[in-house]
């Protein structure tokens, strides 16, 4: 979406955001890290910037639509031989 995160360091959210590339990752339940966190992106628009631009970069990168395709008709082939 272009928009940079603030994420937990948790499986899923640490494997897309790369820290202070398109996003800031922050421990789990750690409310000073998270004020912290959105104080930087309020205090620093060339930052939030500069990481929404690697953010769409990042994931057509990292997950090329053909690839995201193929993975969504694995799925929808497993619900098939499920049913």
């Amino acid at each position: 979406m272009g928009l940079p995160s603030i994420v937990t360091d948790i499986n899923g959210s640490n494997e897309i955001i790369i820290e202070k590339y398109n996003g800031i990752i922050i421990p789990s339940q750690n409310t000073k890290s998270l004020e912290t966190a959105m104080r930087e992106f309020l205090g620093n628009h060339d930052l939030v910037q500069e990481m929404a631009d690697n953010c769409r970069r990042h994931i057509v990168e990292k997950y090329p639509r053909e690839y995201v395709w193929q993975e969504i008709l694995k799925e929808y082939r497993k619900m098939e031989v499920e049913d």
